[in-house]
């Protein structure tokens, strides 16, 4: 069991990303925080470090698998290898700071 793990780091176009390793974890939170003209944050995970797909957000039931604003975000996570924010393709021009952290799986 891990009892925790971070990472951070800046998003400043369409392609860049922030990843965070998360084998033994089961949240993740994201803090996602800028200055929003015309960003998207797309969230993602991957089993193989490869493919990586769309989760979705569990804070508040949101369920949303991107955002536009600043915010913080939950996943659950167990069973990925790693989780990422993902400038969408085209339309990330501000710099977005991400924070990731992770919790482990009692």
């Amino acid at each position: 069991m891990i009892p925790f793990r971070d990472n951070a780091g800046q998003i400043k176009k369409a392609g860049d990303s922030v990843v965070l390793s998360v084998e033994d974890a089961g949240t993740v939170g994201m803090d996602v925080r800028g200055t929003f003209t015309s960003s998207l944050i797309d969230f993602q995970a991957t089993i193989d470090g490869t493919n990586w797909v769309a989760i979705k957000d569990q804070f508040n039931g949101s369920s949303a698998t991107n955002t536009a604003a600043n915010g913080v975000f939950t996943f659950k996570v167990s069973g990925f290898k790693a989780v990422r924010a993902l400038g969408h393709a085209a339309t990330v021009l501000d710099t977005i700071n991400i924070t990731l952290h992770a919790v482990g799986i009692d």
